[in-house]
Formats: structure tokens, sequence, C-alpha cells
């Protein structure tokens, strides 16, 4: 059998140390399912050159699973979101992390895209400029539907900018959009009911880790109260969502672990370009349709990337 080569800067018979914080299990399963397979690929495999130790807290949490985080005394941190990331800055921690969140620059991790100067590199989501899409997206779908509920995970340090960005992009549709927030996922049921009081018309899931673990939930609450959804990922409209619009996830999970690598192998995070998505797929399921009473437009429908029955 053919060795392995050792990756360019590495030191044989070296062990790396990995760690990874998230803000949901559903990002930790990411982690196993596409970070680490990319990563061996690269040269870096759990149980030959690589300790890997994975956490996740809820806001109320991620301050003391920061600290478990350093205290493993990692050579590089996968930061699953803007307050993970956020979490391990406010400790002080000078340990490279690649980290996985809306807008790097303006959340004040990095100086720039092209050179973010500092310990933080990593993937930029778009989340609020595809928030706007999304709503477009929706419009486009209901054309009819003026009065739209925006869900929205209150905890977020993400929250206001969020908002602002969303109704930036509702006023030239002439929407009329009602904010939900959630500060636990165990207020879903009452976020729903309020909005059926509120008469919705339609829903838009926004952008936050919390929901994307939680998809066919969303779905199922978003059915009985009789509201067209559309969701953050393509992949959640497998779930259930009417639609879900965004970049590829796994392909964005795996640009982040080629970052790691370049990190592992002696490369400054400072010096390592931090990415944005450049593919966008649309998901669409007839099913959820159906049940709804829906017929999409063919418009719609033209620009599907992925149909689920």
């Amino acid at each position: 059998m053919a060795a392995m080569a050792m990756p360019a800067g590495a030191q044989e018979g070296r062990q790396w140390r990995l760690a990874a914080l998230g803000t949901t299990p559903a990002s930790l399963e990411r982690v196993r399912r596409v970070f680490l397979p990319e990563l061996a690929r690269l040269g870096f495999a759990e149980g030959r050159n690589l300790s890997v130790s994975a956490r996740w807290g809820t806001s109320a949490e991620l301050a003391a699973q920061a600290q478990a985080t350093l205290a493993a005394r990692p050579d590089v941190i996968y930061a699953n979101g803007n307050d993970a990331t956020r979490a391990l800055r406010a400790l002080g921690t000078q340990v490279p992390i690649v980290a996985f969140g809306t807008d790097p620059v303006g959340q004040g991790f990095a100086q720039s895209l092209a050179r973010p100067g500092g310990q933080v590199t990593g993937i930029s989501i778009l989340a609020g400029e595809l928030d706007g899409k999304r709503l477009d997206m929706l419009h486009q779908a209901l054309p009819n539907r003026r009065r739209i509920a925006a869900l929205m995970y209150a905890p977020s340090a993400d929250r206001q900018a969020s908002e602002r960005d969303l109704r930036r992009a509702a006023a030239p549709l002439g929407l009329e959009v009602r904010l939900f927030d959630v500060t636990t996922l165990e207020e879903l049921p009452a976020a729903f009911r309020a909005m059926r009081e509120a008469r919705a018309e339609a829903l838009l899931v926004m952008a936050a880790p919390q929901f994307f673990g939680i998809a066919r939930r969303l779905a199922e609450l978003a059915r009985e109260a009789g509201l067209p959804t559309i969701c953050e990922w393509p992949l959640m409209a497998s779930a259930g969502c009417l639609l879900g619009f965004g970049p590829d996830i796994d392909d964005m999970t795996r640009r982040a672990a080629s970052m790691a690598a370049r990190i592992l192998r002696g490369v400054p995070p400072g010096d390592i370009p931090i990415e944005q998505p450049t593919r966008f797929a649309l998901g669409v399921n007839l099913a959820t349709a159906h049940a709804l009473g829906l017929t999409l437009p063919p418009a719609v429908m033209a620009q599907a990337d992925e149909v689920f029955d």
C-alpha cells in the first residue's frame, strides 16, 4: 500500500489538535459528516495525526463551552455561527479560528475579506443579503400574499442587523413584514399561534443555525398554521419547507476544512482570504405545495434546482 504523502509544512509524527464549537447539534453533525472527511483527504485524519474535540451550546452556554474548547489547547478552531466566534474572541484567545457565519468584517472579526489580518478567517454566508433574496423569492411564488411573518432567533447578536436588512428588502416589494421572535425553541408553537392570530399569509424563516437542525419541526408547524414557508438552505425543502434557497452548505463546509488544513500547514489565518458562496440553489417541495393547495408559478418552478415530491 502506498504511504500517504505528508502535507506540505507538516512534521512527521506530529499530532495536531482541532476543536469545533457550534451553536446546535446539527452543526457538529456536519463537522463529522463533511468537515473531517475533507480534512482527512487533505492529510489530517482523526486517529492518525489529528485529535478532535467538538462542543456546542445554547446562547446561555456558549461562554462555558468556549472556555472548555480552549482548554483542549487546539491548534485551530472551527467556529460554526457568529455567536460561537464571538464567545471565543471574548476570552482573548489567539488560537486561529475558521469561522462559518455572517459578515465577519462587519462583525469586527476581520479587517477585510481579501486580507483578514488577524486570527479569524473562514466563510461568510451572506445571511442578510440572502434573507432579502428569500423574501423576494417568496413574493415571486405567492405574489398576492402581502402579510409576511418572519421568524427570528432573538438571542443572536445579529438580530438587529437582520431586522434592518429585512425591512429594507421588504419596502420596494410593498410587503407588510411582522417579526416573531423566539428565545428558545420551546417557544415555537406559541410563535406560530401568534402568526395565525396576526393573519399572516406566508412565512420567512430567517437565517439562524438554531433553525437549520429543526427544519422538519418548522415545516410541520407551518403546515398546521397554513403558512407557505421559505427556509434558509435548499435541503430544508426536503424536510418539508415549501421553498429553500441558499448556498450549498456542504460545499462551503469543505472549503472551511481546506482553510483549517492551510492553517495546520503553517499559513497565518490573517493571510487566508475569507470566502463567500458563489453557487446558490432553490429547493421546492411539491408535496407541501399540494398540502397547502398551492400551484407555484412556472417562473418559480423554472428556477428550481431540486424538486421534492
